[in-house]
């Protein structure tokens, strides 16, 4: 005898995780497009070379967040 659970084998919490998700990015997508916008207002007064080194790894790894495809 065959039981076939693909009927009833959907979790009533599944849609959870997407729903957490999608929350944090309304949150925090703003956010991060202002800090990304107020990055370039914060290092335009010292140039290209000019610049400090320590502003540079946090706005890389902001700029390739923002630029990743959402999907």
């Amino acid at each position: 005898m065959t039981t076939s659970y693909a009927q009833d084998s959907s979790d009533p919490r599944g849609s959870a995780v997407p729903a957490v998700a999608a929350a944090l990015l309304f949150l925090l997508g703003p956010l991060a497009l202002a800090l990304g916008g107020l990055s370039a207002m914060a290092t335009d007064a010292c140039g290209p070379d000019d610049c400090p080194a320590a502003p540079a790894p946090p706005l890389s790894v902001l700029f390739l967040v923002l630029t990743l495809p959402a999907g």
